[in-house]
């Protein structure tokens, strides 16, 4: 090819438009669909944060019933956890009773305030498995609720 006839059809290829759409198209497609992805799963979490949140201050409040027994307050998170919370959470869309690792209740001394903890644990699902490609930490959370009697 001799130089000018190259450099000739080096500009024709420069101005050239076709196949321009699917170039813009296989480059824009997945950095759109991660932007997706990424509302989606911080949506699931935020949504997964409140269900606990949620959890948490049920159980604050059905706690009442287990002190005005007078039960002590290992008594009182073991009802909790055993009786209370299987019934609980089947009426929440994103927190499960599986993934829930920890209940823990202090009552003061005088037994006016009680306050309940929920750890929540997100290892191995999809939403921690996204946050980690991310760069994110979110494989743990506790949620309190706190009442006063």
């Amino acid at each position: 090819m001799k130089p000018k006839a190259f450099w000739s059809h080096a500009s024709r290829f420069r101005q050239s438009e076709e196949g321009t759409s699917s170039v813009e198209f296989v480059i824009i497609f997945p950095a759109i669909m991660l932007v997706i992805l990424t509302y989606v799963a911080i949506s699931i979490y935020i949504a997964t944060l409140s269900d606990v949140q949620q959890v948490a201050s049920d159980l604050a409040r059905q706690s009442l019933k287990y002190v005005d027994m007078g039960e002590s307050q290992d008594e009182v998170c073991a009802a909790l956890d055993s009786e209370v919370l299987p019934e609980l959470t089947p009426h929440f869309s994103f927190a499960t009773h599986t993934r829930i690792t920890g209940v823990d209740c202090v009552l003061n001394a005088d037994r006016t305030n009680v306050s309940v903890s929920v750890t929540y644990d997100l290892n191995g699902h999809y939403i921690q498995r996204f946050g980690k490609t991310v760069g994110l930490d979110v494989g743990t959370f506790t949620r309190s609720g706190y009442m006063r009697l």
